[in-house]
């Protein structure tokens, strides 16, 4: 790591490393210490990303493998202006369980929307890189990710929850009296969707560019944008990249409501520049129908939103707001759910318009 074959370790501690934490029998940490080079101390810091072995066929330890698999493969060597961190080791132990030495990237400083602007170029470019020529085919990459994000349900039991959280006072007030009908358009849809994004043109997705895994730094005097946690990789249409970034940013409170205008215009907007930067030479709207259907996939987030709505006394919580009041958190799930309803139309409409609905 410190390119110093003669360097002496002086010291180490290992420092919690603030994640999300959604696998059982992960652990990410971080170490930090000394060594001696030539004489000389030199700071250092690494990241251990450590997951159990599988317990079940659909064990975390898939998505761990799938991981190391893509630092391995070759696949994120060239790929745009998308960077990632360096694999510095690699453990696959015969317990089943991964361990990965990961490169310490950090935010260089808080992010406004101009950095968003610049994560979606970045992602353009990644997934132009792969729009451009033949689309890798590994047979550890994610196939069905639209269907895992889709969450499939008993569709029946579903419309009929639909149909009576709709109809309480708090949803009406907080949706419109025709949330239930839009509501349950999306999920009964949701098949349509799915198979509007296996027609458009495919690429090669992070799927998970979410703000929690994406770091903006300064290097050698110029902005990177350097992405983690490539559990989910896999074929993806144009344009689904970025439903990630702009849903979960809205939903883990990284962006508050009232930016949500900005927001989606200033990821599609980089991300179509990413894409022209690499040579993709589409039409716009294939890009803006493959973004809006991706996100019209988070019905399940309408449905949270409706049950959270009509039962007075759940507790939603933000990630990155837990003080917020019950009630604010409400009104911005309301808030993200009716952006999430418009989006689905605008797909809808642009499906028409580009005869592929």
């Amino acid at each position: 790591m410190l390119q110093a074959p003669d360097a002496e370790l002086i010291d180490h501690r290992l420092v919690p490393l603030d994640h999300d934490s959604y696998l059982p029998g992960r652990s990410v940490v971080r170490f930090r210490g000394q060594a001696l080079v030539s004489g000389a101390r030199r700071s250092w810091s690494v990241v251990r990303k450590w997951t159990a072995g599988a317990q079940t066929p659909r064990a975390p330890v898939d998505r761990a493998r799938r991981e190391a698999f893509a630092y391995r493969s070759g696949l994120l060597d060239d790929i745009g202006d998308l960077h990632v961190p360096r694999a510095w080791d690699i453990n696959l132990a015969d317990d089943g369980s991964t361990t990965l030495w990961l490169e310490d990237v950090r935010d260089s400083e808080p992010w406004t929307m101009a950095t968003y602007r610049r994560a979606a170029h970045a992602l353009g470019t990644f997934n132009g890189a792969f729009l451009t020529k033949p689309a890798p085919e590994r047979r550890w990459l994610v196939g069905d990710w639209a269907h895992r994000q889709s969450e499939p349900v008993d569709l029946q039991a579903v419309l009929r929850g639909i149909e009576v959280d709709a109809a309480t006072d708090a949803a009406r007030r907080a949706l419109g009296d025709d949330a239930g009908e839009r509501a349950r358009a999306l999920q009964e849809h949701q098949p349509a969707f799915i198979e509007l994004l296996g027609r458009l043109p495919q690429t090669l997705c992070h799927h998970d560019a979410a703000r929690s895994n994406l770091v903006a730094r300064r290097a050698c005097g110029r902005w990177e944008i350097v992405a983690f946690d490539w559990e989910s990789a896999g074929p993806g249409a144009v344009g689904a990249e970025i439903a990630t970034l702009v849903s979960a940013s809205l939903r883990k409170g990284d962006v508050p409501p009232d930016e949500t205008g900005s927001l989606d215009r200033n990821v599609f907007e980089g991300y179509v520049a990413g894409l022209r930067t690499v040579g993709w030479s589409g039409d716009h709207r294939i890009a803006r129908l493959g973004y809006t259907a991706a996100l019209a996939l988070r019905a399940w987030f309408v449905r949270g939103t409706l049950r959270d709505l009509a039962d007075r006394g759940s507790r939603p919580v933000i990630n990155r707001a837990p003080h917020l009041a019950t009630d604010e958190v409400r009104r911005r799930f309301a808030s993200i759910s009716r952006f999430l309803l418009g989006r689905a139309d605008e797909a809808r409409q642009l499906s028409v318009e580009l005869d592929l609905g």
